[in-house]
């Protein structure tokens, strides 16, 4: 497990909105073999290559994900054809198929050492190509668009403040992996406000953004969606 974390921080680039403006990284992704054949490093770039549909089973399957032995519980998942209910400027730069398929889930972490708890929302544009990927992750950064969190059952966060992470107060994050967008937004089921360096935060929207690069990285071993 260590080794493919290791890959995902390589294969993806950061670019964070809000109060975590100063993680962002940049890096290249490195070419990959698949059985006796080489997959080209390219071949995330675009959808004409990387060109089978996400499936329903590919993203966040699991009811929990556990990573560094930190624990998030999955309250509710979509796939999504297309993608509606993009806000602000994000739905004029996504205009028809640029936005192939959206996935969204949303999970609930363990409680910190203070007893929040982090909701975040995590969801996966696929877009045309890598370009397109970058100009939608700079809107987010801008705060001029976004994407709604799917909703969640209304009997899974009994006695929280918040049951949405996309308001005022959300911590939010756009990476780019290939041709596809990932968008993390959080926040403490509470209300109260993370800060600039909040470290559960941090640590969830670092967490889950492997969980979602994954599949992505798969991708780009294999040379196509799951068979």
């Amino acid at each position: 497990m260590a080794g493919i974390v290791a890959a995902l921080v390589i294969a993806s680039v950061a670019i964070v909105a809000k109060h975590d403006s100063r993680s962002s990284r940049r890096a290249s992704p490195s070419v990959a073999t698949a059985g006796p054949g080489l997959v080209s490093p390219g071949f995330i770039e675009s959808a004409r290559t990387d060109s089978d549909p996400v499936t329903a089973s590919e993203f966040f399957a699991a009811d929990r994900a556990t990573l560094d032995l930190r624990s998030y519980r999955r309250l509710a998942s979509t796939l999504e054809v297309g993608c509606p209910g993009l806000t602000g400027e994000l739905a004029t730069a996504l205009p028809g198929d640029r936005c192939r398929q959206l996935v969204h889930a949303v999970y609930l972490s363990e409680s910190e050492t203070s007893g929040r708890r982090v909701l975040a929302a995590v969801s996966v544009l696929v877009l045309d190509d890598a370009t397109t990927a970058a100009k939608a992750a700079s809107v987010i950064a801008a705060g001029q668009g976004g994407v709604p969190a799917v909703a969640v059952p209304a009997d899974a966060l009994p006695g929280a403040v918040v049951t949405n992470p996309t308001g005022d107060n959300s911590w939010r994050n756009a990476r780019v992996s290939g041709h596809y967008l990932i968008v993390l937004q959080l926040a403490y089921t509470d209300g109260s406000q993370g800060a600039g360096a909040d470290p559960a935060l941090s640590t969830a929207s670092h967490d889950l953004a492997l969980l979602a690069t994954e599949p992505i990285f798969r991708r780009g071993l294999t040379g196509h969606g799951p068979h």
